[in-house]
């Protein structure tokens, strides 16, 4: 397969190329905003689908994976759900999320250079990092909409706190193997990243972050790869980064602990449930009723919000609380997990596990040897806490976090690991 990808380098290498700055800069600004990502999205994946005749002989090795396989079938199991959804409209809408997971065989051409699609994805961050600090001290407002919060350049604090996590986790993975003025750069880089995350406050990312960390740990521990003197560096390191977010964000932490405290004794005492944390416990539970309905097929992806407004609890509670039921019920439940099984039934909840299980299995043993491989499997526990808190599979923001991680996974191992043999031998 080194082989084919470097044939095809050669066949084109002016396409190659530009195909190489494009992947760099969607990584670079994917994160950044909505517009930044549709932008570097579409301009990479066209770009990708143009450059075909010159680079199809690579792609059989890739959608011929467990785990292309099964993300294709996932896909399209969801998109024939739309059938009989109760919102049709809804459903194409979230469906078109999906266009994301493209990335992945668009990167897959120029994954040679995987160390320098991490390390912009780093930088790109950095930048948004930057407009986090700058919204938090009032240099750039957002205004309010609900339940949402807007940080950094415009972008909801969920997304923004997802794709920190995962650059941070990125950068703490990539400094094996680093040069020293790189390495120094992905240290303060990690730092300011989850003193960044840690702003931004997406509870559901920031527990990720440390599923993903304990991820990085875990296959440092198995792989034997940090001397002694290594660990107490990377030790002081993170107490360093612990200290400074504990005095920086420390008041806000304990803050929100409170106000999630708060808000569970007011929907327990009062059965108020319009606060963030309460209202995900209210629409869990109306998932899981939502699954029993239907449990092989689901409802259809589209279906939660006429489903959820219809009910008796729903219609009742509202009246109670003087409100209206589309006031209580927004468009998705807030979880990955319970809004596929319940819009896609018990056939949607095993295609994603099937994802789940062959994306780890793909890369397990490149993360061993890999730095890259190693970012993409702990940011993909990074993605996989998160969504337990958030859609972010009907998000193209949450997709394209998804196929990022996914890419810089899965694709090291199947292109083999000839450049680091030659690198290590040189």
């Amino acid at each position: 397969m080194t082989e084919l990808v470097g044939a095809a380098e050669r066949r084109d290498p002016t396409g190659h190329g530009l195909h190489l700055i494009l992947a760099g800069l969607f990584c670079a600004l994917g994160g950044v905003a909505t517009s930044t990502l549709e932008i570097s999205s579409a301009l990479l994946i066209l770009y990708a689908i143009a450059r075909l005749p010159n680079t199809w002989r690579i792609y059989p090795t890739l959608v011929t994976t467990w785990s292309w396989l099964g993300l294709t079938a996932w896909s399209a199991w969801t998109f024939a759900t739309v059938l009989w959804s109760a919102d049709r409209t809804e459903g194409a809408v979230q469906c078109g999320g999906f266009r994301m997971f493209l990335v992945i065989p668009a990167l897959w051409p120029v994954i040679r250079h995987r160390r320098g699609l991490a390390m912009c994805l780093v930088a790109g961050m950095c930048f948004q990092a930057l407009g986090v600090a700058l919204s938090s001290f009032g240099l750039i407002r957002h205004g309010a909409d609900g339940l949402n919060r807007y940080v950094g350049f415009g972008s909801h604090t969920g997304h923004v706190t997802l794709w920190l996590s995962i650059a941070a986790i990125t950068a703490i993975a990539l400094v094996r193997g680093a040069g020293p003025i790189a390495r120094w750069f992905l240290i303060a880089a990690a730092g300011a990243l989850i003193v960044a995350a840690t702003t931004a406050g997406g509870r559901g990312s920031l527990l990720g972050l440390v599923a993903g960390g304990g991820v990085i740990l875990i296959v440092v521990l198995m792989s034997g790869l940090l001397s002694a003197r290594q660990w107490l560096a990377a030790g002081a390191v993170l107490i360093v980064i612990g200290a400074t977010t504990a005095f920086l964000r420390g008041d806000d932490l304990k803050r929100a602990v409170d106000r999630i405290e708060r808000q569970l004794n007011r929907s327990e005492q009062k059965g108020d449930p319009r606060s963030s944390t309460a209202y995900r416990l209210y629409w869990w539970q109306l998932s899981l009723e939502q699954w029993r309905e239907s449990p092989i097929i689901g409802t259809g992806i589209g279906s939660w919000r006429p489903w959820a407004t219809s009910r008796s609890e729903t219609i009742s509670l509202a009246d109670r609380l003087d409100t209206t039921t589309d006031d209580l019920i927004l468009a998705h439940p807030h979880s990955v997990y319970l809004q596929t099984i319940g819009e896609t039934g018990a056939i949607g909840g095993i295609l994603m596990l099937i994802v789940g299980a062959s994306l780890v299995a793909g890369s397990v043993a490149a993360s061993r040897r890999d730095p890259v491989a190693l970012a993409g499997i702990a940011s993909l526990a990074v993605w996989s806490i998160s969504s337990g808190f958030e859609g972010n599979h009907i998000s193209p923001r949450g997709t394209a976090a998804f196929a990022v991680a996914a890419s810089f996974a899965i694709l090291p191992g199947l292109i083999g690991d000839s450049a680091d043999r030659r690198r290590r031998a040189s």
